[in-house]
């Protein structure tokens, strides 16, 4: 999904940037994903949902760089969230 928002972006194509952003919102709330209950890793990932907030607002406005912003911001938020889980292991 990820992927795809990225090729949303690229293209300028922002329903693709929006359901795959709606996507991944999904997916961070499905029971699998919450693998820690720690405030840390629950902030991590309200982090993350915020940043696709970012990255939904942006598309759905049509306004790409919002949209480009949010996907930076959620792709920090993805590196800083699994250096943290890899430290847990």
């Amino acid at each position: 999904l990820a992927k795809d928002m990225l090729e949303g972006l690229t293209t300028n194509n922002m329903d693709k940037v929006s359901q795959s952003a709606q996507g991944l919102n999904a997916l961070s709330l499905e029971s699998a994903w919450n693998v820690y209950t720690t405030e840390e890793y629950l902030d991590m990932s309200e982090d993350f949902r915020h940043s696709l907030s970012m990255v939904r607002n942006g598309a759905k406005s049509g306004n790409v760089d919002r949209a480009t912003l949010g996907y930076i911001n959620m792709t920090v938020q993805c590196v800083e969230c699994h250096r943290f889980l890899k430290s847990k292991q």
